[in-house]
């Protein structure tokens, strides 16, 4: 369902906080092994890591009965916990619209980060080699 070359506008914000993380649990280690990055994916976001346009979409497809089994397993099981909130949210508020359910879920923390381990290696490895290459000045 994704365009293919098409990124998330998030993006920068959300490397930074992967990152955050990764320091958090390397500070309680004495290096690194792989099982930092399943760690990592596992904590807490600040919130849901896609736009509100594409949660929209993507809620409003599901809540017309279509098939999340398609998607990759992480992608699928952020869309499912996002609309499985969207329609408490209705049920509780049954004049709120899908429009602004979605906003208040994207926005509030999730679970976790909804990307693989190897997904968040990748990430950690390209924004500290951007650090290096910066001085430590970069954003993310």
């Amino acid at each position: 369902m994704k365009k293919t070359g098409s990124s998330i506008e998030f993006s920068a914000e959300r490397d930074s906080e992967i990152m955050e993380r990764f320091s958090q649990r390397l500070s309680q280690r004495r290096g690194i092994d792989p099982s930092i990055y399943k760690e990592v994916v596992e904590m807490p976001a600040s919130r849901f890591w896609v736009s509100e346009p594409r949660a929209a979409y993507i809620v409003g497809k599901s809540l017309k009965g279509y098939d999340f089994s398609g998607m990759f397993e992480e992608k699928r099981l952020m869309f499912e916990e996002i609309t499985r909130r969207v329609r408490r949210i209705i049920k509780d508020d049954p004049g709120v619209t899908i429009a602004s359910a979605v906003f208040q879920v994207v926005n509030s923390e999730a679970p976790r980060f909804y990307i693989s381990p190897e997904t968040a290696k990748s990430i950690i490895y390209r924004v500290g080699r951007e650090r290096r290459r910066s001085g430590g000045r970069g954003q993310a």
